[in-house]
């Protein structure tokens, strides 16, 4: 009698009016430990205390004293609240700030990154049509080497057959006027045969008729038919070695003309040949530059996709990082959560820089 049961707020100011704290907790509330000693302390039962008028007071000291403590503990949770906010705020700042000026310089690079890609793509298509140009004109310059060989080579070949259809003209000419070693044997031959007849007729001029009908030598007959022979012989001399000369001059004379008829048609040959040499090395050199001017072409063509691909990476870098922030918790909340989420975007981030 004169005890009722206390609440854990009663145990505090029971504990409050006895000047002891060791019930309370490092946060300053109720140990739950201590409440169960005190609970076996008493027996199983709620500890119970004196409620004499004397000793308490009336019913609104206690009604008081809850309040005021309740305002206490408020006081120390919104203080604490309000810590752990300003921490979450500060640590959100921390590691947010530099994703945020991250962010804000891509956007602001955006363009820039843009207007490069445009440029890129216009200098890609210009080398794809200086390309297909240079492309064209090796064509063309093949067709035209085929085409200007073949003329070439038709051009020799004619020429070739007018400089064998002239010689052989050449020689014909040549020939006509020629007298033949067989028609020379034959001259030979009718002078050899008309010798023995000449000696026969310069034998009978010298030999006289007497009246009895036998011949007989006047005294001059020796005399006269030596100097017949003699002329004779001198002429037919003189008749062999003007065929000789003759021959000798008609066989320089086709010599002289074979030469050179050979000597033309070699010269015009070699001019021929000359001007196709220079002709087809020119088209080589041109055929040289311009595979030189397709292989540049082709490496430039190269360099620029390379740099577009860097390009394209960087630009899908920064808009993960752009889009990194959109998935990051708002600021408030629980202190747990709130902590978390900063260090996973800090992650987060420091990996999308390790990629740029």
């Amino acid at each position: 009698p004169g005890s009722r049961p206390l609440s854990p707020t009663g145990l505090a100011f029971a504990l409050e009016e006895d000047g002891s704290t060791s019930g309370y907790g490092s946060h300053g509330f109720l140990s739950g430990r201590w409440v169960d000693d005190k609970l076996s302390s008493s027996g199983g039962g709620v500890p119970m205390v004196s409620q004499a008028p004397h000793a308490r007071g009336p019913d609104h000291g206690l009604s008081n004293a809850l309040h005021k403590e309740m305002r206490m503990l408020e006081d120390k949770f919104s203080r604490q609240l309000r810590r752990l906010q300003e921490h979450q705020e500060r640590c959100t700042d921390a590691l947010l700030r530099p994703l945020e000026l991250k962010v804000a310089g891509l956007a602001s690079r955006q363009k820039a990154v843009d207007g490069q890609l445009a440029e890129l793509g216009g200098e890609v298509r210009g080398l794809s049509e200086s390309l297909a140009t240079h492309a064209r004109a090796k064509d063309a310059a093949d067709a035209r080497l085929e085409r200007w060989t073949k003329a070439v080579e038709g051009d020799v070949i004619t020429r070739v057959f007018a400089a064998k259809q002239e010689l052989t003209a050449t020689i014909a000419t040549g020939l006509k006027g020629a007298v033949s070693r067989g028609e020379l044997l034959e001259v030979a031959d009718l002078l050899k045969a008309e010798l023995p007849k000449l000696a026969a007729n310069a034998g009978q001029w010298g030999v006289e008729e007497d009246p009895r009908g036998r011949a007989r030598h006047g005294p001059g007959a020796e005399l006269k038919a030596g100097h017949g022979i003699a002329a004779k012989h001198q002429d037919l001399h003189q008749v062999a070695e003007r065929f000789q000369e003759e021959l000798r001059l008609l066989s320089n004379q086709v010599a002289v003309e074979d030469h050179a008829a050979k000597v033309g048609i070699l010269w015009e040959l070699e001019k021929a040949s000359e001007s196709s040499r220079r002709h087809v090395a020119d088209l080589a050199q041109r055929a040289e530059r311009g595979e030189r001017a397709l292989e540049e072409v082709k490496r430039e063509l190269l360099r620029l996709q390379e740099e577009v691909g860097h390009v394209r990476t960087q630009t899908a870098c920064r808009r993960a990082a752009s889009a990194a922030p959109e998935a990051a918790p708002e600021r408030g909340g629980h202190a747990e959560r709130a902590g978390e989420e900063p260090r996973k975007a800090a992650e987060r981030g420091d990996s999308v820089s390790a990629e740029e």
